[in-house]
């Protein structure tokens, strides 16, 4: 497995790495020059002995700082154990050496050890090759003057080692500069991100109750459909009850017309059939009661439904307006990122670990806007659903006003058969004296039975619509219901987002 990377924007990591960098570096160049040197007591230019105190001053520093790396990989003092143990082999190397290029070594270990960025030790190092020049210059005066061309080698290594040092020094100085405020605003930025973090976590968070009282409204509207698609069916099987006593009734009314017209019936026998009328009549009665009843329940429960559907959509519009916040925020983000990846190349090396930080930021900022998205769509489903619930219960309220008109007519309907019934009665027990008066009157009763018929079968048509109706109210919630544990999902991945 592939070891993470360092977030350098900390700072024991930056010591760290920088350690490890001087390391690499300064041991690279010494033990580059070490075998080069041994070269020269191949060719006899120098003597073991002088090799050997060569050798030690170039790869001792290096040694011990790589122990220090070992016991404290972010020690101060490694980068003055190279600075310091480098200056103290290059003064050896200068005082005796026979080439007159020995000294642009110092430039190589300068260049090293800028990735500290240390304006005290680059000053060191400068001054001191500065004096050691100076002196190896002077020496070699002392010891046997200067040539025209020796002379103008000394100038040039005394230019080299005052430019190299001053303009080290200076650019040292920018990138410090510079480091120290792109650090200010990295940490300003970083500020910044987790307050927009917090307020997106805060945001999840209203979201997924938002959802868990969308969730508990669904179940209670899931409910009430429930409840009325129960009453539907009591109110279509009533509707099947009141035809079939309909039925019987006009079958008996049938027979009644019948013993009217043969006059050869005895008046007991129509009395008897009068009688069973009225009993009709009366389990009609109660039928009808039953069902104004399951129609009194059908229109409470549709306004229940229509209550909670405005609640819901209310709760609809409330996440929307929570889904923008998101997106604002997504966005502000993505600057901020953008921003500091700006920054952070303008910095150059020294800004790396920043732009590694505003990447994540990216990051972050992006699957923020996936995640709007994909609640963006689902609050888009849910409010489709809604609209169709909506139709769907103005249709249910529509259905239940009829069916209360109808079951009033039919009411009404059933009133005047028990009056007709009634008169018949009266008229049965003066059937000889008045036969064409009761004749006329049973044509009226089987007259209302038709209209009783006719309206029966239209509450029962409309009971059995509202029941499908019912059935269509069912599914919408069930997928409302799948819509909302989806939105739930997002919000519960958007928390675990922001928390990572």
């Amino acid at each position: 497995m592939a070891r993470a990377k360092l977030d350098l924007s900390v700072k024991q990591n930056a010591d760290i790495s920088r350690n490890k960098t001087a390391l690499i570096s300064m041991t690279i160049t010494t033990v580059i020059l070490a075998i080069a040197y041994f070269l020269e007591v191949l060719k006899d230019a120098r003597t073991v002995g002088d090799y050997a105190i060569l050798a030690a001053t170039c790869l001792v520093p290096p040694v011990v700082a790589w122990v220090l790396y070992n016991l404290k990989k972010d020690n101060v003092a490694i980068r003055y154990i190279l600075g310091v143990g480098f200056l103290v082999f290059y003064t050896y190397l200068m005082f005796t050496t026979t080439s007159v290029l020995a000294f642009c070594y110092i430039a190589i270990a300068f260049l090293c050890l800028t990735v500290y960025v240390d304006m005290k030790l680059c000053i060191i190092m400068g001054v001191y090759a500065f004096v050691v020049n100076v002196g190896v210059i002077v020496k070699n005066a002392l010891d046997g003057g200067l040539s025209a061309e020796e002379l103008a080698n000394a100038e040039i290594v005394i230019a080299f080692v005052i430019l190299m040092s001053v303009f080290g020094i200076i650019s040292i100085s920018k990138v410090a500069q510079i480091g120290r405020e792109t650090a200010a605003k990295a940490d300003m930025q970083r500020e910044q991100s987790e307050r927009l973090l917090e307020t997106t976590l805060e945001v999840a968070n209203n979201i997924t109750d938002s959802i868990g009282i969308a969730t508990a409204e669904a179940e209670t509207l899931g409910k009430a459909i429930e409840a009325t698609k129960y009453a539907m069916e009591d109110l279509s099987g009533g509707a099947g009850d009141t035809a079939a006593a309909i039925a019987e009734q006009q079958c008996s009314t049938e027979e009644i017309d019948g013993y009217i017209k043969g006059v050869g019936s005895s008046t007991e026998e129509i009395v008897a059939e009068i009688g069973n009328t009225e009993e009709s009549i009366s389990v009609a009665d109660g039928v009808m009661n039953e069902l104004l009843e399951q129609v009194k329940v059908s229109e409470e429960k549709g306004a229940l439904v229509a209550k909670e559907m405005d609640e819901l959509k209310e709760y609809a519009d409330k996440m929307v307006t929570i889904v923008n916040l998101i997106s604002k925020v997504a966005r502000q983000t993505s600057m901020l990122a953008l921003n500091a990846s700006i920054e952070a190349a303008r910095a150059g090396e020294a800004g790396k670990g920043f732009a590694v930080v505003a990447g994540e930021i990216s990051d972050l900022a992006s699957q923020t806007n996936r995640a709007t998205d994909d609640i963006n769509n689902l609050i888009g489903n849910v409010g489709k659903s809604l609209d169709e619930v909506v139709v769907a219960v103005e249709e249910l309220l529509t259905s239940n006003q009829n069916q209360n008109e109808y079951v009033g007519q039919t009411a009404e309907h059933f009133r005047a058969i028990e009056n007709s019934a009634r008169k018949i009665s009266e008229q049965a027990t003066q059937l000889k004296e008045a036969v064409e008066a009761a004749s006329a009157a049973n044509s009226a009763v089987v007259e209302s039975i038709q209209n009783v018929s006719a309206v029966t079968e239209e509450v029962s048509a409309s009971a059995i619509a509202t029941l499908e109706s019912c059935d269509q109210n069912s599914e919408s919630i069930r997928k409302l219901a799948e819509i909302m544990e989806s939105l739930s999902e997002e919000a519960t991945r958007l928390q675990q987002e922001d928390e990572t």
